[in-house]
């Protein structure tokens, strides 16, 4: 394509000097358009510690003339996962000569302050084609107008030019201009809040206790990630600035964090902090801990994807449009692939084609962006969390991580506008003279066929000193690693390589952080139960919707919220899929739960259990216990009009005005004191607490007619049509939980100070509480006549109906 005249050029105002405004900069550059930057910072310094820099995005910087040594990335070499508590080995997947000969380019691992500089000289040096990028800095955008475009600086002065860009990031309030309204954040459910912070390679060198971490050439591009069992704390590491700096992440749960509003990379924390929520690691891995200094804490927030990125001849890009968590590594390299595909989409464009030239950019970058921007939800290890949230995005499934790693890395979002543009504008488009130095294309010679990658090198997580070398894995464990078919980058859109990881990885066990998970802890703490422990805060209700959807793998929970939502008619559940999504596998406590009924400290006007009939329960999900027992103390009171079924409907006579969904305890507890809500149900000794510090009051209790804690299994872990065999892994899971729950009837101490110190019950309390609960000597197996029971009261509340759903010998899966 001829280079445009000066008088064809557009003038182009980019709001923000991070990594997508800087990679918009350099890609319009090149399209021969005159840019100017606008920055808030008075140095343009990048916050923040390291950053992957995968090969979706690296193969065009590259062509672009980046020099990765020169800027010292680390190529990864592999993905290794582990257990926090003993360092042992579940995962390992290789990727240093695999990935660069399938996707075009390594993953790196760098300093966002080399990337952020080596983007500066990219748009602003006078080497490449077209006028350098002006950078203003100190410049405050206070409004933006779409339909002028032009911008509002904090002065008064109003700057126009033919095309606004916003790479502002997450808090631009570009975002309201565009949609009309603002765009809010929300919690985490999981992880919701996470520890930053650099460690210097030579300091763990130095040191005898911490030189294992860099031995065996780890520091060469080995991404490590350590589970924890308490709430799913995580730590993950990797290398960065030639190996010469640790880039380390600690995710965790924190209830003081369920109602945070905004995001803030660089809210101080001492590093007593970090160990204090990692106390339970090896004590190897916690002197590496202990080097840690200037430690950030970040809260995490997830916003959902926006309906557009444009109006008029304004767009928002990068973290404006599509902010992303850290799991998937990718919030950078989307910005990068935002900045290229400006720049080929409006290359050739005159001020009149603007409009319909961000239509296709949208058509390229929302729907994928938007995709990834839910897959960051999950880790390397959780892909299937999000899976069905993913599918709105996307017309192949998405339902691992190796598909994940495809649809990421995979993608060519140069061929992609290449292609949109010769499609829809000139079937003749070529790139702009000298828009790259090199070629940034995926491979053009990956083969049409299985292509497989075998390691014969284990990597041990273990520190290497006498005491763990007895230990270490073997490499038996280690299977071919990835499994590769793709198609030639000029074939069928979108990318559509199958990419399998065939190494094993631990059981997800859902369970609600609650003083009745203890022998779990123990189990894994003390017995090697190989296994993620992921946390529910907000109850049996929600892992029924994770397990459905393939995030976790077994689950322990409330009996009633199983049989319930196995029991429903499946024509009236839409979540319910073709098998129901999981089986009954065992008892995990003999003894009936005491639900305790609280409502707002100063409801006066509640006055006992009977004040409650016809008033607004909170529940934490339609279908968890929480709603269940809201029936069962109707049927006591003989407050419930009996249930018909009418066709396919069923109309219930309803004995409260509203069931009011708030998901967590602490909402729960907010709801009664604001008037959302009249009253909730939850365990007596987790309530209990509340009541003593006067934040809710307790209205009376009501029992379980049933066992309370059974064990599911995905069917996903079952074999046979009726789904009945257990995969062997689950059933060695138990044996675990068996020999955790006689430790806990050993160790009632050691009991109680876990409880008092890492579930923040009182002591007091913990031990009136082990005098109320009774664990059976062995988990597998469920009894049927407690199903039966169960469903029977079920029905009678109006919860399930007679003759829909699935019968009680159906819910329950063989166990040896």
């Amino acid at each position: 394509m001829p280079a445009l005249t000066q008088d064809q050029s557009l003038d182009v105002i980019i709001v923000g000097a991070g990594i997508a405004g800087l990679a918009a900069g350099i890609s319009l550059r090149r399209a021969g358009h005159n840019v100017r930057i606008f920055e808030r910072s008075e140095l343009n310094n990048e916050v923040g510690a390291a950053i992957h820099v995968p090969p979706n995005a690296n193969r065009a910087l590259v062509a672009w003339g980046l020099d990765p040594a020169e800027n010292k990335f680390v190529p990864s070499k592999g993905i290794a996962i582990g257990s926090g508590a003993t360092l042992q080995q579940f995962d390992f997947t290789p990727l240093g000569d695999f990935v660069p000969k399938v996707f075009g380019g390594p993953l790196y691992f760098a300093h966002r302050v080399d990337l952020h500089e080596s983007l500066k000289k990219l748009a602003m040096g006078p080497e490449g084609p077209g006028k350098p990028v002006e950078l203003n800095l100190g410049v405050h955008v206070v409004a933006y107008n779409p339909e002028e475009p032009s911008v509002t600086l904090s002065s008064g002065i109003v700057k126009k030019g033919d095309l606004v860009i916003a790479a502002d990031g997450v808090h631009s309030i570009a975002v309201e201009a565009i949609l009309g309204y603002a765009h809010k954040p929300e919690p985490q459910a999981f992880y919701n809040g996470c520890y930053r912070f650099l460690i210097p390679a030579a300091e763990l060198d130095a040191d005898e206790e911490t030189a294992w971490w860099n031995k065996n050439g780890e520091k060469e591009g080995l991404l490590r990630i350590y589970t924890a069992s308490k709430l799913g704390n995580r730590f993950v590491s990797y290398p960065c600035r030639g190996g010469e700096v640790w880039n380390c992440v600690g995710m965790f749960h924190d209830e003081e964090l369920i109602g945070a509003t905004k995001e803030d990379w660089q809210t101080p924390v001492d590093k007593s902090h970090v160990l204090k929520t990692f106390a339970e690691f090896h004590p190897s891995l916690q002197a590496v801990l202990n080097k840690a200094s200037d430690v950030k804490r970040w809260p995490l927030l997830y916003r959902g994807p926006v309906a557009t990125w444009t109006k008029e001849k304004m767009i928002i890009i990068g973290d404006a449009a599509h902010p992303m968590l850290p799991h998937q590594g990718q919030g950078g390299a989307q910005g990068i692939e935002d900045g290229i595909a400006l720049g080929i989409s409006l290359s050739g464009a005159t001020s009149e084609d603007i409009k319909a030239r961000l239509a296709l950019f949208e058509k390229a970058r929302r729907h994928r962006a938007s995709a990834i921007q839910v897959m960051s939800n999950a880790g390397p290890d959780q892909a299937e969390r999000v899976t069905r949230e993913v599918a709105q995005y996307v017309s192949v499934p998405l339902d691992s991580q190796a598909k994940f790693a495809e649809y990421n890395w995979g993608h060519d979002i140069v061929d992609t506008m290449i292609q949109l543009l010769r499609e829809s504008v000139d079937a003749k488009f070529e790139l702009p003279e000298g828009f790259f130095k090199g070629n940034p294309f995926s491979p053009q010679n990956a083969p049409n066929c299985q292509y497989i990658y075998k390691t014969t090198e284990a990597i041990s997580l273990r520190p290497l000193s006498p005491a763990a070398t007895s230990t270490s894995l073997s490499t038996a464990s280690h299977k071919p690693a990835l499994r590769v078919n793709r198609l030639h980058h000029h074939q069928a859109r979108p990318f559509t390589t199958t990419i399998i990881m065939s190494a094993q990885t631990p059981l997800r066990i859902g369970f609600v952080p609650e003083h009745f998970s203890t022998p779990l802890h123990f189990a894994q703490k003390h017995y090697g139960l190989s296994a993620e422990l992921v946390p529910f805060p907000s109850g049996t209700g929600h892992m029924i919707t994770s397990l459905r959807s393939g995030e976790i793998d077994v689950a322990v929970g409330l009996t009633e919220g199983w049989v319930a939502g196995l029991g429903k008619d499946p024509s009236i559940d839409a979540n319910y899929g073709t098998d129901g999504g999981y089986r009954l596998v065992g008892t995990y406590v003999e003894t009936p739960l005491c639900w305790a009924i609280s409502t707002g400290a100063n409801r006066a006007e509640i006055e006992s259990v009977d004040s409650l009939k016809g008033g607004k329960i909170g529940v934490s999900r339609i279908g968890s216990g929480s709603y269940v027992m809201g029936y069962v103390l109707a049927d006591q009171r003989n407050w419930l009009v009996p249930t018909t079924a009418v066709g396919t409907e069923i109309e219930t006579a309803s004995p409260f005005s509203d069931f009011v969904v708030l998901n967590t305890f602490q909402n729960l507890r907010d709801a009664v004191n604001d008037g959302r809500a009249d009253f909730f149900m939850w365990e007596h000794f987790t309530s209990k607490k509340y009541y003593d510090s006067g934040e809710i009051r307790r209205v009376g209790e009501i029992y379980t007619p049933w066992s309370s804690w059974k064990i599911v299994a995905s069917t996903r872990l079952l074999e046979g049509a009726e789904k009945k065999k257990l995969d062997e892994r689950v059933e060695e899971a138990m044996d675990k939980v068996n020999e955790g729950i006689k430790h806990f009837e050993e160790h009632q101490d050691e009991a109680v100070k876990y409880i008092s110190t890492e579930l923040d019950y009182s002591e007091e309390d913990a031990r009136e509480w082990l005098k109320t609960v009774k664990f059976p000597k062995r988990v597998q197996g469920v009894d049927k006549a407690v199903i039966d029971k169960t469903v029977n009261i079920l029905r009678k509340a109006g919860v399930l109906i007679e003759g829909r759903g699935m019968k009680p010998e159906e819910m329950i899966a063989k166990t040896r």
